[in-house]
């Protein structure tokens, strides 16, 4: 959809000549929604200039919504650093969710492990590196936001009114420093107190707040054994003059008074001077400042890591606010300069615009979900967080519907997915995929929406409205439908399906230059082969296993694809490592004397294998198992027992293929366990399937090096929804039926001369344990040969026909 938010030609601001407009060309909106109090969620791409833009729009002037600094895991200092997401969720709790947050200040790289400028959380600091810092961006106690140069100052009031200087607050990992004579450790501090000196233990009787009245405290301890932050305490660190006043001017019990302030001052390289904000409750370190009073902040913007980097494409993460103070724009960019990044700010409303740090750590968090991508490939681990709150009770309660965007652009006969957002009173998402709706069109020529949620859009180019209704609420989105419909084709060449999953038909045409999906239904299908599946509203359902060619016509266009269903039920064994010859087994250099010993098993095993060997010194020991096996049907999930004796298993990764790609899952088997480990694959669409297994590699842990090491396995599992119908249970012969051995992957069945037409097969093994199940279809000569999903071990079977007139019982040798 090409958004209407077209960027400006110029700009009523005294911009410099350096901030050129952005040159990204037309925006195209991905996403635009409420997501809580005041807050609305925006994804914007760009395509001249490749770019994805995430924004968070926050109007202060909702009492439910509030902003807040969390530093990591709720200390300074932190060695080990928490992720954005991870912060989110420690900040929220019923009353006080942290529905958005974004990586906020840089952190020192030395050994100080504390962010690096000054940051304030409830009126309280919690990084404060002697006024080191570019810029503050506030929020006061009536939530309006401010930018102002960082100098402050604390002191202690004691009850003659004798003023005690407070040199910092909450050290460094590096400790107390020698030259600083009284230091206040706050509830965030997590240092370790050893510095011989005067502690004192208070208790803050009233608010903690920046330039507004200062916070009385009861003096709890006294003495020159050191106290140590515990998370809920405040101290007092006191040596020389300020230990000396402090001792003869107060006692135990006594109240003293804790002013904080921010002061008149100057940004550090421009000069300016900014009046500080009064009754500051959250500041966040700004670096640099960008945008000052609707200008580009010289020799602050471009005095930034190295000459010429503010102009430099990479993540940023910037905030903008409004002239009042009372709007907040957050954006997260992957790509683009800073000064770009912040142009854009100016052009949505911002005033004064702030940067934080950016690069791999450009991150923003949407419930709990990164939104972005960060350049690591994962989410990095940050210092502290910018984030927003929602003060709104929790309310599961439906209030009003969204769509996800606002409006989209078709050709016709397209379709196009929509998404709903269901939201409480309070903006809040309580279903992101909200499908309880009515929809309408207007014109109604304009189109329909179908049963999936998709619309699906009318033969002829026109604009209109799709409405979507739930009870008395309503949200419309934009249709703009130009161009004409192209030439479809499918976009799979062939489909595995069962009877619980349907597969949406995709086909796509061009026109326009453009590639859109087209609406499955205009064309005519036809199924020949098996009568195993059908087209309802586009969509293929499978009705029996067998196998088919489907065919669509539209005009004078053709299509045509293979259909393969396959129903499978309850478990099915793929592999019971009996086979050993049919499995292909290497092994780094660490690894001799592989073999395979089916004398030893684990306690409680009938079945199975043990691989044993000897594992000696060697980088990174490993052994490969090459054993291709395709999994019948469309399995939930697939699983395999393993006993990892003496926890020489460190991990396994099972590579697996599908049409559409392939991938890895790592399974970690507990120490010296016997367990069934399962791989999961009911989140895989359908055009992902059939399944396969290529390998399984596993590595060895170098601590458990010596000789006979065993690892055993035991039956390679698929899970299927349906429930599983009873095994063979008794070797039963049966006159007249026949079966045998056709090929390495097929078996054939004879006799069936009386039951022409279709045919369920189980194959069991002797104890009755079903291993398939499928249909087939007998040929007027009563014979059906039968494809195997699985390969079989050497043994006995016991293979059961159903037909129309019974059921039937053969044995088979393999």
């Amino acid at each position: 959809m090409k958004n209407s938010i077209a960027l400006a030609a110029c700009l009523s601001l005294g911009l410099v000549a350096q901030a050129e407009k952005p040159q990204w060309g037309t925006p195209d909106t991905i996403a635009h929604y409420p997501i809580g109090p005041g807050a609305v969620y925006t994804h914007i791409e760009f395509t001249q200039k490749p770019i994805q833009l995430f924004q968070v729009t926050l109007d202060l002037n909702d009492e439910y919504n509030a902003v807040e600094v969390y530093p990591s895991n709720g200390k300074t200092p932190d060695a080990t650093r928490e992720t954005t997401s991870s912060q989110c969720r420690s900040n929220s709790y019923e009353g006080h969710r942290a529905f958005f947050g974004v990586n906020h200040d840089l952190f020192h790289y030395s050994g100080q492990t504390t962010a690096a400028g000054i940051n304030v959380r409830n009126g309280e600091i919690i990084s404060h590196y002697g006024d080191y810092g570019r810029s503050v961006l506030s929020i006061n106690k009536d939530k309006v936001a401010e930018v102002f140069p960082p100098c402050y100052e604390a002191k202690v009031i004691c009850p003659d009114q004798t003023e005690i200087k407070i040199d910092n607050v909450n050290e460094s990992a590096y400790g107390i420093q020698s030259y600083r004579n009284c230091v206040l450790f706050n509830t965030y501090s997590s240092l370790t107190l050893t510095t011989e000196g005067l502690y004192a233990k208070l208790e803050p009787q009233g608010e903690w707040i920046i330039n507004g009245e200062p916070t009385p405290c009861r003096v709890v301890s006294i003495g020159h054994t050191p106290i140590q932050p515990d998370g809920k305490s405040h101290i007092l660190f006191m040596r020389n003059d300020a230990a000396t006043q402090f001792e003869s001017r107060v006692q135990v019990g006594d109240v003293v008074q804790i002013d904080q302030r921010f002061v008149n001052t100057t940004f550090p390289n421009s000069g300016l001077s900014v009046p500080p904000a009064q009754q500051v409750l959250q500041a966040f370190h700004g670096w640099p400042s960008v945008i000052l009073n609707g200008e580009l902040h010289d020799k602050e913007y471009n005095d930034f890591v190295t000459p010429g980097r503010e102009f430099q494409d990479y993540p940023c993460t910037l905030v903008g606010i409004t002239k009042d103070g009372k709007k907040l724009f957050i954006i997260t960019a992957d790509k683009g300069s800073m000064v770009e990044d912040a142009y854009y700010l100016v052009e949505q409303g911002a005033w004064n615009v702030v940067n934080f740090d950016g690069g791999g750590s450009a991150t923003m968090v949407v419930y709990d979900q990164v939104v972005n991508s960060p350049t690591d490939g994962k989410e990095r681990a940050v210092m502290d967080s910018f984030q927003g709150i929602s003060l709104a009770p929790d309310d599961p309660v439906f209030s009003f519907l969204s769509f996800s965007k606002p409006s989209i652009k078709t050709h016709p006969l397209g379709v196009t997915p929509l998404r709903l957002l269901a939201h409480n009173r309070y903006g809040i998402v309580i279903d992101d995929d909200c499908r309880e709706v009515e929809f309408s069109c207007e014109p109604e020529e304009l189109g329909y929406v179908n049963s999936r949620g998709e619309f699906c859009a009318g033969p002829v180019a026109m604009s209109g409205t799709i409405t979507a209704r739930r009870g008395d609420s309503t949200c419309k989105m934009r249709v703009t439908m130009s161009g004409t419909t192209g030439e479809p084709r499918l976009c799979i060449d062939s489909l595995y399906i069962d009877d619980i999953r349907e597969y949406p038909i995709e086909l796509e045409a061009e026109a326009s230059g453009e590639t859109y999906r087209v609406n499955p239904e205009i064309l005519t299908w036809s199924v020949t082969g098996d009568d195993c599946c059908q087209v309802v509203e586009g969509a293929v359902k499978g009705v029996k296993s067998g196998r088919a060619m489907l065919r669509g016509r539209y005009e004078g266009t053709t299509v045509e694809f293979p259909v393969v269903v396959e129903i499978g039920a309850g478990e099915m064994v793929h592999e019971d490592f009996a086979d050993v010859a049919s499995l292909q087994v290497t092994a780094s250099s660490a690894v001799a004397q592989m073999r395979f010993d089916s004398s030893i098993l684990p306690a409680g095993w009938s079945d199975g294998n043990t691989l044993v060997f000897d594992l000696n010194t060697g980088r990174a020991p490993n052994i490969v198992i090459d054993h291709s096996m395709r999994f019948f049907g469309l399995p939930d999930s697939v699983s395999m027992q393993i006993k990892n004796w003496d926890s020489i298993i460190s991990s396994i990764s099972c590579e697996f293929t599908c049409p559409t790609g392939s991938w890895i899952h790592t399974l970690t088997p507990e120490a010296d366990s016997d367990s069934v480990y399962v791989v999961p694959l009911s989140d895989r669409g359908v055009s992902d399937f059939p399944v396969t297994l290529d390998n399984l590699k596993i590595y060895l842990s170098t601590q458990q090096k010596g000789t006979d090491r065993k690892i055993s396995f035991r039956d390679f599992k698929a899970y299927y929804p349906h429930e599983a119908t009873d095994g063979l249970v008794a070797p039963v012969r049966e006159p007249g039926l026949t079966v045998f051995k056709s090929s390495p992957e097929s078996l054939m069945i004879e006799g069936l001369a009386t039951h022409e037409g279709s045919a369920s097969v189980t194959l069991s093994d002797m104890n009755g344990r079903r291993l398939v199940m499928l249909e087939t279809s007998v040929s007027p000569s009563g014979t059906c040969e039968v494809l195997l999903p699985t390969t079989l071990s050497r043994g006995v079977y016991l293979v059961g026909v159903q037909t129309e007139t019974g059921f039937r019982v053969a044995k088979l040798v393999w």
